[in-house]
């Protein structure tokens, strides 16, 4: 594979991590309740943290817009003719950008959205499916972190069996391997039997 960048590459690499610093939780949060969501709850700005603190509609809503920012990084390279390698660093740019805003003190979310619509923009047949399983096992644990580990643990698994490039193979390792880091906290208490269980309650501050 012969590596090559063009300006645009690089324009194209940090345009991602710009969107990634677009958070949806910390947005809403601030515009409509006028707080920061980080001081409840997980303290996380994200979807799930979104869901528990606002209720059902507003988590939606959050997932949405981080969904969104991930499938938009990637349609930006192909719309630019990018390879498949700059499609790898604008993605996991675009969830570092999630993780750890600059604009936010570098305290963000977990990335789970942003890397479902990066995955569902980069083979959306094994990453809806992926979703899916995902998602039943979150409504069936009532553990949205259950659900968002085996969602991009599964990507990986699929992308692994399924997909010709490795880059593509390499992106849905990586955004599994760091959904394991940012969800560090979650599986130990998965472990040890007291991760918050999911409900569709208003707001629980």
């Amino acid at each position: 594979m012969v590596i090559q960048f063009t300006f645009l590459s690089f324009i194209l690499m940090i345009v991602s991590y710009l969107l990634g610093c677009i958070n949806g939780a910390y947005i809403f949060s601030k515009s409509v309740k006028k707080e920061d969501i980080r001081t409840y709850g997980s303290g996380n700005a994200g979807a799930t943290n979104a869901l528990r603190t606002y209720g059902f509609f507003s988590g939606a809503l959050v997932f949405v817009i981080d969904f969104l920012k991930g499938l938009v990084t990637v349609l930006l390279c192909y719309m630019f003719n990018q390879s498949s390698l700059v499609i790898l660093i604008c993605s996991l740019l675009c969830v570092a950008g999630h993780n750890w805003p600059i604009f936010m003190g570098f305290r963000g979310g977990k990335g789970v959205s942003a890397s479902a619509g990066i995955l569902v923009m980069v083979d959306y047949k094994l990453a809806l499916l992926a979703i899916l399983i995902g998602v039943i096992l979150a409504l069936l644990t009532r553990m949205v972190s259950v659900g968002s580990l085996t969602a991009l643990t599964l990507s990986a698994v699929f992308f692994i069996v399924f997909k010709v490039d490795i880059c593509y193979i390499i992106l849905a390792c990586i955004l599994c391997v760091l959904s394991i880091y940012q969800h560090r906290k979650n599986i130990v208490r998965i472990i040890n039997g007291n991760e918050n269980k999911l409900t569709f309650g208003k707001k629980n501050k």
